[in-house]
């Protein structure tokens, strides 16, 4: 049964657009795209393709109102080679992401302990990031080669971490005492939840 008082499905924008799109193979950020084309708006039938969005994001697993999107998340592997130059974890524009595990390991023997930072920030200039401008969230020393989720937060107790594009971790490990060509590999795993 179509939408009340909208226009019939066969001239709705959104049917066209994804006409040989199974529900199955409807990605989020296929509504993610045509949602940026739809205009604000509610004139001209557009209220009814806000409708239509939300109806075949619910259909198709692509679209969640109440926690992550299903299937929708990763994990990451991301290589720190310096001192200078912190580890981002930061969604596109319009994405939200609970981020559930941070962990760390050297790829290299360390010859003392290393210290590992983990912070919230706004602003991403490439720096180093610091508790003047920017949230600090934990921090480790540690001689071990790898570096787990639980050591970094007594029990969990700050994961998971809900970031966006303005709101973001930077992740921090500090190369002193360390071979040169050294490498920390730092993962992270998240859920997009928008």
């Amino acid at each position: 049964m179509p939408l009340p008082f909208a226009p019939p499905p066969k001239d709705s924008s959104l049917y066209q657009q994804l006409e040989s799109t199974t529900l199955q193979t409807l990605t989020a950020d296929q509504l993610d795209t045509i949602r940026a084309k739809t205009f604000s708006q509610g004139t001209e039938g557009n209220e009814d393709e806000y409708r239509r969005l939300l109806l075949l994001g619910a259909a198709s697993n692509a679209l969640s109102l109440s926690g992550p999107l299903p299937d929708d998340g990763e994990m990451v592997i991301a290589d720190q080679t310096d001192s200078s130059t912190p580890i981002v974890i930061r969604p596109p524009i319009g994405e939200v992401w609970n981020v559930q595990a941070i962990a760390a390991t050297n790829l290299a023997t360390l010859s003392s302990s290393q210290n590992y930072y983990i912070f919230m920030s706004k602003d991403d200039d490439g720096s180093v990031p610091q508790t003047s401008t920017d949230l600090f969230l934990s921090s480790l020393t540690s001689s071990a080669t790898a570096v787990t989720a639980e050591a970094f937060f007594d029990d969990n107790a700050f994961m998971p971490l809900t970031i966006t594009n303005s709101v973001f971790i930077r992740l921090y490990g500090d190369f002193t005492g360390t071979s040169a060509g050294h490498t920390l590999r730092w993962f992270y795993a998240y859920a997009r939840m928008r």
